[in-house]
């Protein structure tokens, strides 16, 4: 999958992307990743071919390390509402002035 923004995000806009996906666009040039999840094993530590005779994966992963923050940083109080963790410092939906993009150097 290959995804661009439809606008130059590094050319001097107010207000650089943010979100889970926006955070991609931190104009450094640079992959990061995040924790992933691996699917060779079950929870009960079986290898998944032996899920013939059941068991699960769990995801467990949320991100962590490509996100500024936790996945819980993000959640919002309700369907309607803008506000979360960042929103003082960097919210996008209410932006005044300059919000510059994620410093990917300060993540974990």
């Amino acid at each position: 999958m290959q995804v661009s923004s439809l606008y130059p995000v590094c050319g001097g806009h107010d207000v650089a992307p943010h979100g889970i996906l926006g955070q991609t666009f931190d104009c450094d040039g640079k992959a990061t990743n995040g924790n992933y999840d691996r699917y060779e094993r079950l929870d009960d530590g079986r290898p998944v071919v032996s899920r013939v005779r059941g068991g699960t994966v769990t995801t467990r992963a949320q991100g962590e390390g490509a996100l500024e923050g936790t996945i819980g940083d993000y959640q919002l109080r309700d369907w309607s509402h803008t506000a979360f963790a960042f929103s003082r410092s960097c919210s996008r939906f209410d932006a005044r002035g300059r919000i510059a993009p994620r410093d990917a150097s300060a993540l974990g």
